[in-house]
């Protein structure tokens, strides 16, 4: 483009988690296009916003630290980011970091440079370019096999589950756990249906147009919810598969195996948040018969319930059975039993 950019970064973080933040903070700090890191601390622990604090100050200006009085998870915190940064720079950009999230030295110049380069009208408002997390494999199979189901799953799943696919899905999964930190064997841009927010990076018009996350789902499936709706209206996302992210801590999700990680799941607020949210968003954008995904909902619940009953965790049977029925009748928002400390 040959303008200089003004990059925002944008980090939302929350517990006993500083000292993530300032790994992350130090790296992008050396990255010229950041003119500003926003952090907003989502009533992390005493200890962590000290240090929080001093991460700040010693910044002498360059970043900005927003605190909540209680964690109202990632997506409303985005947006009170996203609204303390508006300028009238006609060149700002976002970059949205997990506050584990440790860019490679060259992840936002290979960022910018794909965003600059992709062809697409009007662009500013409807593109949205993603850097490649380490520990998601499927998103690398989905460009390369262009099979968008690797990241969203298929028409009429029922979170991880079609019963049509079944076997080959347990196969894929173990091949999966194998290959989870080996490099990315591409390095090109490839188009995916959804994005997480940990390395999504837009210009500031594409808020202006498409809205802000909907705080409503305050934990899970709020950033694919986020990045889908911009798809649906014409949007499009990229992988930018040069520009590297790599988590300091590794996912809850990449721990252990399909339906028993959740069944012992010790979590109630992960385990209900992630059911529960996973159901909106799958009823809004990816049922097409609902015969089907009620049977598949049948088929995996019952699969579900039997390994809680096996193993006795029947409190997880009653806190699944409630994000399932939310889920169903479109309950959103925070529920006062299952906020986060």
């Amino acid at each position: 483009m040959g303008r200089k950019l003004s990059v925002h970064a944008i980090i939302v973080t929350y517990g006993d988690r500083a000292k993530f933040v300032k790994r992350t903070v130090k790296r992008i700090q050396s990255f010229p296009e950041v003119s500003r890191v926003i952090i907003v601390d989502n009533n992390s622990v005493a200890p962590s916003q000290r240090q929080l604090d001093r991460i700040a100050r010693d910044s002498r200006g360059k970043i900005l630290l927003l605190r909540n009085n209680s964690n109202e998870g990632p997506g409303r915190a985005i947006r009170t980011a996203l609204e303390s940064a508006s300028t009238r720079d006609r060149n700002s950009f976002f970059w949205i970091l997990d506050d584990d999230n440790l860019p490679a030295n060259d992840a936002l110049s290979v960022l910018i440079h794909e965003w600059n380069s992709y062809v697409f009208a009007d662009k500013e408002e409807n593109l949205i370019a993603v850097s490649f997390r380490k520990d998601r494999p499927n998103y690398i199979r989905a460009v390369q096999e262009r099979r968008p189901e690797e990241i969203m799953g298929r028409p009429n799943i029922f979170r991880s589950f079609h019963i049509r696919n079944l076997f080959r899905l347990i196969m894929r999964k173990l091949i999966v756990a194998k290959k989870t930190n080996e490099r990315p064997v591409i390095d090109t841009v490839g188009e995916i249906p959804v994005a997480p927010y940990g390395g999504m990076f837009f210009h500031r018009e594409l808020i202006r147009k498409y809205g802000y996350p909907d705080g409503e789902y305050y934990l899970y499936f709020d950033d694919y919810e986020f990045s889908r709706r911009i798809i649906r209206n014409g949007g499009r996302i990229i992988l930018t598969c040069g520009s590297i992210i790599e988590d300091q801590e590794q996912s809850w999700y990449n721990r252990g195996f399909g339906f028993m990680r959740l069944a012992m799941q010790k979590n109630r607020v992960v385990l209900y948040y992630s059911v529960r949210n996973r159901i909106l968003f799958e009823r809004e954008y990816l049922v097409s018969r609902m015969s089907v995904y009620l049977l598949n909902a049948a088929v995996y619940c019952g699969i579900m319930f039997t390994a809680m009953l096996m193993t006795f965790n029947f409190r997880n049977a009653k806190v699944f059975a409630e994000a399932v029925h939310d889920g169903f009748t479109g309950k959103k928002g925070i529920r006062e039993k299952y906020l986060l400390k």
